[in-house]
């Protein structure tokens, strides 16, 4: 879906982040920028990229619809496998497959988002698209049809935390709204694993706090943030205190039908729904 410049300016600073124009100087120099972050830093974080009607008006829905959002509370290790399935049967103590962290947080899916969301505009504009993939380097990339994953508000109340992970999609892409008076920090270990090697020493000194202190994004309400989640481990703290940390995941991929699983939509928000048109 294409938006005109007016709509999309009630959400996006399109002064300062002009992804309606990618072919202007202006445009060119934004990508440009995003990706030199990418490359110096293994994340590019936009601050104020949302407007301040656009934060408003989503924070006030995802708190309106927490009482809906679906509390995951689980323990897993750092690869979301279980030893007996991660290819060996003999690993030894030490090893970062055996080293399990807990995830607590509430979703609400994007079939509970109301279709005149900020936010889920944005989501569903070519823009945003062609935006992020340029910045990622894709010549296209695909909007998720998932009818619970494409888009998702995600709250972390008092005590609540994403524990240490890799993710397995390439890329996420996320907008902070708001967030809580102490923790719920986004800290991460850029490129710690790669392709060829798990680097299993390095990860296991990351986890058991051993190794080189990790990164820690810092992230406004409004602010957009575009990151490599394969090959570097990174978690978010424990939020403390009453004020609800809330962030929003856009999902994208390289395949048209990219869609969770069963078992990982009822994980994750309790639920199964089906694509439109898939059996």
């Amino acid at each position: 879906m294409t938006s005109d410049a007016s709509a999309l300016g009630s959400v996006v600073h399109l002064e300062d982040y002009p992804i309606h124009a990618l072919g202007s100087r202006r445009g060119r120099l934004l990508v440009a920028d995003c990706k030199r972050q990418l490359t110096e830093h293994g994340v590019c974080s936009l601050p104020a990229f949302l407007t301040g009607a656009a934060i408003k008006a989503t924070t006030e829905a995802g708190d309106r619809l927490a009482n809906q959002a679906w509390h995951a509370n689980q323990t897993h290790n750092v690869y979301f496998t279980s030893p007996d399935t991660s290819g060996t049967d003999d690993l030894q103590p030490g090893d970062p497959r055996t080293f399990q962290v807990r995830s607590s947080q509430h979703a609400i899916a994007y079939d509970l988002l109301p279709e005149d969301l900020p936010i889920r505009r944005l989501y569903e504009s070519d823009e945003m698209t062609r935006f992020v993939a340029a910045v990622l380097g894709f010549d296209q990339i695909y909007r998720s049809i998932d009818p619970l994953d494409a888009l998702e508000i995600s709250l972390y109340g008092d005590g609540d935390e994403l524990g240490w992970h890799f993710d397995n999609s390439e890329f996420s892409v996320t907008l902070m709204l708001r967030e809580p008076a102490k923790g719920g920090h986004f800290e991460f270990h850029r490129t710690i694993r790669s392709e060829s090697s798990e680097c299993y020493n390095d990860v296991n000194a990351a986890i058991s706090g051993s190794g080189a202190r990790p990164q820690r994004l810092v992230t406004a309400p409004g602010t957009l943030a575009l990151f490599r989640g394969r090959y570097a481990l990174h978690r978010v703290t424990p939020v403390v205190g009453s004020v609800t940390r809330m962030n929003t995941v856009l999902t994208y991929g390289t395949e048209s039908d990219m869609c969770l699983s069963e078992l990982t939509q009822r994980l994750f928000y309790g639920r199964r729904v089906k694509p439109p048109g898939v059996n």
